[in-house]
């Protein structure tokens, strides 16, 4: 080849180089982009979840506002008939509570009545006993002059016929008093219990007209509560009124900011997929650059997983030719999650053979580059069963440590680690923001070759380094 074609040559090389540099800072700028808009997704999924939330939320509001306006207006009705009610009720009581004064004044009255029966028949008593006297001695009197009259001969005989009518009459008189004595006695009797049972309902009607006043204050104060519930009732109606067309216009603002989330939810989406197929395109780029040949900063890295992935290759056939492990057990996709694990690990059957076998080829890799962060075996489902040994510690009790230093055993099932563990192209770029805790994110790229055990793919041989 002549020197202009070797100048060609290095001409075209270097174009190549430059393309692949560009594609690389281009891919390292869509993917921090992409990682800030995923992060802006994943908060408005989260406020779109919210907003859900919200708007249930503002519907059970609106729907209780609605049962408490109903209840609101049903009592506002009930306290309205109430207050009709007890105000009928309170003029009933009053004419029953005017009635009953008026028996007590005619139980007070009964009472007086009856102790001037008791004087008049004490008055009419003291009477008979005098004439019973005034007849006892008009008795005696004819006696007297019944004597007299006798001794008088024919003389006295008409004055003694006269003392003898004296004296029937007297006797009469006598027996007359006696039956008005015991007819007074009765009375007497009769109108001391009369007196008593009077004194004593005297006393009750004043108790009952005591009761009386306090039935009336009673009634008066149900009454200026039925009407002040009334009132009440009446202000609570009204407010919920207004709530509740409050309410109608909140909700109706929540559905709004709710539609407005989920769409702006669904246009990061897009986006987040759309720089997700541009940086596809600038890893291909990359890629294809490589597959040329020529020389660019990430050709060490790409070399260097090559030779490592198909050394883990000839590793496992070795191991399957000797009966180390069966080929049902270095393949097996049944993850067991370890108990009391967070993050969760898992294992599987191939976990303890790759323990032994892989840290002769993983550990040297780190030496590689100082700017080289770790380098494992991934299956196509993002399964690492063995990590580099200063990520492999045993998990203590806060998961955020746990998260970044035991990273062995664990399921990395995002676009990275599962394009890493599933593609079977000569060798992959992707660059990615891997996540340093505390919201800080570090720029990576990965490198990764297919690992394939006689002629079957296994996973992949994935090596992450810094920028």
């Amino acid at each position: 080849m002549g020197w202009r074609g070797r100048r060609r040559t290095g001409k075209s090389a270097s174009i190549v180089g430059d393309i692949a540099a560009h594609a690389g800072r281009l891919g390292i700028e869509i993917c921090d982009v992409s990682g800030h808009v995923d992060a802006v997704a994943e908060r408005v999924q989260h406020q779109a979840g919210v907003c859900h939330a919200l708007r249930e939320s503002a519907a059970h509001t609106l729907a209780g506002n609605h049962q408490i306006a109903t209840a609101a207006r049903a009592m506002r009705e009930l306290s309205a008939g109430t207050a009709a009610t007890v105000q009928a009720s309170q003029q009933t009581i009053e004419a029953s509570l005017d009635d009953i004064h008026g028996l007590v004044e005619g139980v007070t009255v009964i009472e007086s009545q009856i102790g001037a029966l008791k004087s008049a028949l004490a008055h009419v008593s003291k009477v008979s006993e005098e004439i019973s006297l005034i007849a006892r001695q008009t008795q005696l009197l004819a006696l007297n002059a019944a004597i007299e009259a006798a001794r008088a001969g024919e003389m006295g005989k008409s004055f003694a016929v006269v003392a003898a009518e004296v004296k029937n009459l007297s006797a009469k008189t006598a027996q007359a008093t006696g039956q008005i004595e015991q007819t007074l006695a009765q009375l007497t009797q009769q109108t001391e219990r009369l007196c008593a049972e009077g004194a004593a309902n005297t006393e009750r009607a004043h108790r009952v007209r005591e009761g009386t006043h306090t039935i009336g204050e009673a009634v008066h104060s149900t009454g200026d509560a039925i009407t002040q519930l009334d009132a009440h009732a009446g202000q609570i109606a009204q407010l919920t009124g207004e709530i509740e067309a409050k309410c109608d216009g909140l909700e109706t603002q929540v559905s709004q900011m709710t539609n407005g989330v989920e769409d702006s939810s669904r246009n990061f989406a897009q986006a987040k997929d759309q720089l997700g197929k541009l940086l596809s395109v600038s890893e291909t780029l990359i890629e294809l650059s490589a597959a040329t040949g020529v020389q660019t900063d990430d050709t060490r890295f790409i070399e260097a997983v090559q030779r490592a992935a198909a050394q883990v290759g000839k590793l496992f056939e070795a191991a399957l030719a000797r009966g180390e492990i069966a080929a049902t057990d270095l393949f097996d996709q049944v993850y067991v999650p370890v108990p009391d694990t967070h993050p969760q690990q898992h294992v599987t059957r191939f976990a303890a053979f790759t323990d032994r076998v892989l840290p002769a080829i993983i550990e040297p890799l780190l030496t590689l580059d100082e700017r080289v962060a770790f380098c494992v075996a991934i299956d196509p489902r993002g399964y690492i069963p063995t990590h580099n040994r200063k990520f492999s510690h045993p998990q203590g009790s806060d998961p955020v440590w746990n998260a970044a230093n035991c990273r062995n055993r664990r399921i990395f099932n995002d676009r990275t680690g599962l394009a890493a563990g599933s593609h079977t192209k000569p060798f992959l770029l992707q660059t990615y923001r891997r996540d340093m805790g505390g919201g800080q994110f570090a720029m990576m790229k990965d490198a990764s070759a297919p690992i394939v055990v006689n002629g079957r793919h296994w996973g992949g041989l994935r090596m992450g380094y810094r920028l």
